[in-house]
């Protein structure tokens, strides 16, 4: 007679139960998994990702500037429409608005430069200026939204 540890596994229990607990370890190493991820091309608050979110190696400088390039676009638009909109509000809006935006238009005269100072990084430099230029962009995103809110506040747009 057999004793029960010379027994087989997948005799000793049902097929059933051992698909059972495979599915139930899965679901488990999915939900411990799972919640660290981001869909792909989203970040943890839906919107899409910057540069900022993105650690740009050294090898992958030449993206980098072609993102920050992109940015500064964006940048350049956002000022022109904020520009716009000054224009059709009140006069006393229009001469407090206006030292807001010229402010942002050195702020990114600035920014293209440290993009300038980007493309002749070399290895040893590109952390440092990188991170500085984050951090301008980062600044000039902030005093952007702080201008537009500021604007809509006082003009009533």
């Amino acid at each position: 007679m057999r004793h029960i540890a010379e027994r087989q596994w997948h005799k000793v229990c049902d097929q059933s139960l051992m698909k059972r607990a495979l599915l139930l370890a899965i679901i488990i190493l999915t939900g411990v998994v799972a919640p660290g991820c981001k869909k792909s091309g989203e970040n943890a608050t839906g919107t899409t990702p910057t540069n900022m979110e993105f650690n740009y190696m050294f090898d992958k400088k030449e993206v980098f500037i072609a993102d920050a390039r992109a940015d500064l676009t964006e940048l350049d638009q956002r000022i022109n429409e904020l520009s716009e909109k000054v224009t059709t509000a009140s006069a006393a809006v229009k001469a407090a608005a206006q030292p807001r935006i010229d402010d942002l238009r050195k702020q990114r005269v600035a920014l293209g430069k440290k993009v300038e100072t980007l493309k002749t990084a070399k290895e040893g430099d590109w952390n440092g200026l990188k991170t500085d230029y984050q951090k301008a962009e980062s600044q000039m995103k902030l005093s952007l939204h702080d201008a537009w809110k500021w604007v809509q506040d006082n003009a009533g747009l």
